[in-house]
């Protein structure tokens, strides 16, 4: 998803929403589980993804902060969360932290993917140190 980050609330119901829930709701009929990578943020339009059933969406967050979306709609799975500024930036004990943070709050009670919430495509979008890191957490942790 992309061009909801430039369409007002009247113009994603308008040209957008019907559109897309008719997809949504045609996999969920099927039982089916609709991934979505939300390019920008997607938070300002929960309330329209709040009816869908356990197991139904998948949001792939790209900026929206991962707990207030969690917040917002307990009825998803997440993926994402893990910043690739974080990942850039940071110290390896720093990663770590806040991969646990995530495994731990969004993890729990399942519906949470753990991954990046961009591609890393370039040298600098991760410290190698800062990847092993995460990646030797990630394969270790038992919630």
């Amino acid at each position: 998803m992309l061009a909801h980050n430039v369409m007002n609330r009247k113009q994603f119901e308008r040209f957008y929403w019907p559109h897309l829930k008719l997809l949504l709701d045609a996999y969920a009929e099927k039982g089916m589980n609709i991934r979505i990578f939300t390019e920008g943020s997607i938070l300002r339009f929960a309330d329209y993804f709040k009816d869908y059933p356990k197991g139904v969406l998948t949001f792939h967050l790209e900026q929206d902060d991962p707990f207030a979306f969690r917040e917002a709609l307990p009825n998803v799975a997440i993926m994402g969360g893990m910043t690739t500024d974080l990942l850039s930036n940071g110290t390896p004990e720093e990663c770590v932290a806040y991969a646990k943070r995530l495994c731990d709050e969004l993890g729990k009670d399942g519906g949470f993917i753990f991954s990046e919430n961009k591609m890393l495509s370039y040298r600098n979008d991760a410290k190698p140190e800062n990847m092993l890191a995460v990646c030797k957490f990630v394969n270790d942790y038992r919630l």
